[in-house]
């Protein structure tokens, strides 16, 4: 049953530290250092865009200014799940002119001790950071 399903999501921002995000708590994304994302950029507001984990690895992003990108989809607001990430549970994001990285990656199963083999986080960033240059537009 889906809602036995649990998720750790994880997210960093202009290649900032990675912060495993907890259910039911809005993480601010900004230049504002009271953020829990602060984003010292000169296009960044003091309050860009918040990140608040739902259930089942559900994320809502929503832009207070300007647009976000999700896989190179402009949106104002998206629930990002499961679904929208890659096979190694990446979801590719901009937040105004700043990367973004998501990993969202299914828990196993209580009492076992397999763990999936993930990509790593610092390694996807530095392909993409690689392939795209300087992301920070």
């Amino acid at each position: 049953m889906d809602s036995e399903r649990s998720f750790t999501v994880k997210l960093s921002v202009n290649v900032g530290p990675v912060r495993t995000l907890e259910s039911f708590i809005m993480y601010r994304i900004g230049n504002s250092k009271e953020n829990e994302f602060f984003v010292d950029h000169q296009n960044m507001a003091a309050l860009h865009a918040y990140a608040y984990k739902m259930q089942n690895g559900v994320t809502r992003m929503v832009a207070i200014h300007g647009l976000i990108k999700v896989n190179g989809m402009n949106v104002f607001q998206m629930n990002i799940g499961p679904e929208d990430a890659d096979v190694n549970g990446y979801v590719v994001l901009q937040i105004g002119k700043v990367f973004a990285l998501m990993q969202i990656t299914e828990d196993p199963p209580n009492g076992s001790l397999m763990q999936p083999s993930y990509y790593s986080f610092e390694e996807k960033m530095d392909d993409l950071l690689h392939i795209w240059g300087d992301f920070d537009l």
